[in-house]
């Protein structure tokens, strides 16, 4: 079970690297797969469907206290 949890995880981390790769950018790939991770954890997927998952991250960053000083990233 541990596999494939790593696994979806892994899959919902590349489809927001490949859909926010601007942001990827301006953050660095370390950060933006740390604010990522809290993501998906903290938003669970609602469909099958992956174009649909990453739809709320710019609602997520402007509510991180890191990223308060970035409000270009929501």
């Amino acid at each position: 079970m541990a596999v494939y949890q790593n696994n979806y995880k892994s899959a919902l981390l590349k489809a927001l690297r490949t859909t926010y790769a601007t942001s990827e950018r301006l953050l660095g790939e370390d950060a933006f797969s740390a604010f990522c991770q809290r993501f998906i954890d903290q938003t669970p997927s609602k469909s099958g469907d992956l174009n649909f998952f990453g739809s709320g991250l710019g609602e997520f960053f402007d509510k991180q206290p890191e990223l308060m000083g970035l409000p270009y990233m929501g």
